[in-house]
């Protein structure tokens, strides 16, 4: 098989740069190569730059994705990607791209037909196109490896509540000198939250999230799952902890009710290792846990209960 520099070629507008942006940020976890325009404007100009915009859409793309609004082909470089991309179908036939409309009224470009237009009508939804791209690059036999603990996870709540694909933001541990410890213990647990509440967000359960700063909470019936962060008095990382408790509500009245057993608790403290800072079990000897691996470990048996209840 011939070596294609790029996976996925876009061409667009400057009208559509913010959109497509954000398209190409939905593939940072994976391992498909992007070619992306705006990447490439200061390095390549003049006579020299319509040579290889030609050849990008050409030659050097495995599949190209078109946003397509009236203009596209016949301003900046498009005229040139649009050369690629035409002399490329009179080799190969159309089916190498994607024609995604950015306008809900346009003209399809001449020697173009509505069969070309291979996604849905038009949607401002990035997360969508992002989906109706990836699909089609599958179906082209190409293969996508993503971030491993964030599939997992995914797949392990997608089999128990039947969601859809969903996409979360990867937060690595942050580090720091020993006097900001407890400040990177602290934006860590805040990266720790917005991942949850992002997550958890994507399955649809927006109004069961509660956010008090130093702890988020998620009820779903009478299942309670808790990530609470304790910062010491003594304002040190000693003893200051993180806590991880899933509830079950006893009785009827699951909004105040007071009874309740904790099927699983578990207690991370903050270790401090060649001046990196991160959550440790405290009952383990181990490396440290990231936001991550927390979230696989504990939404998924969270779900679980529920599903099982």
């Amino acid at each position: 098989m011939e070596y294609k520099q790029y996976d996925i070629a876009f061409s667009y507008l400057t009208e559509d740069e913010e959109f497509v942006g954000k398209i190409k940020d939905e593939f940072r976890d994976t391992s498909v190569k992007i070619f992306f325009y705006k990447d490439h404007r200061d390095k390549i100009i003049g006579e020299d730059g319509k040579k290889y915009y030609y050849d990008i859409f050409n030659k050097h793309s495995k599949v190209v994705v078109i946003f397509y609004r009236n203009g596209w082909g016949v301003k900046g470089m498009t005229i040139y990607e649009k050369r690629g991309i035409d002399d490329r179908d009179t080799l190969e036939g159309d089916e190498f791209y994607l024609l995604i409309p950015t306008v809900k009224n346009f003209v399809i470009p001449t020697g173009y037909s509505k069969n070309k237009i291979r996604a849905d009508n038009f949607s401002n939804d990035h997360k969508s196109a992002f989906d109706d791209i990836i699909n089609f690059y599958k179906q082209k036999g190409n293969e996508i490896n993503v971030n491993e603990i964030k599939f997992r996870t995914e797949e392990k709540i997608r089999k128990i509540i039947g969601t859809s694909k969903m996409n979360d933001d990867k937060y690595e541990l942050l580090h720091g000198l020993n006097l900001i410890g407890l400040e990177n213990a602290n934006n860590n647990f805040d990266e720790l939250l917005k991942s949850i509440c992002e997550m958890v967000k994507k399955f649809g359960f927006n109004d069961n999230i509660k956010n008090r700063g130093n702890a988020v909470s998620i009820t779903i019936n009478r299942f309670i799952i808790i990530f609470s962060w304790w910062q010491t008095f003594s304002n040190t990382l000693d003893g200051s902890h993180l806590d991880v408790v899933i509830r079950v509500i006893q009785g009827r009245d699951y909004g105040d009710s007071r009874e309740f057993e904790e099927p699983h608790r578990k207690t991370y403290e903050v270790d401090i290792k060649d001046d990196k800072y991160g959550w440790k079990d405290k009952d383990s000897k181990g490396n440290f846990i990231s936001n991550d691996e927390l979230i696989d470990e504990w939404l998924p048996l969270y779900f679980n209960m529920i599903s099982k209840s």
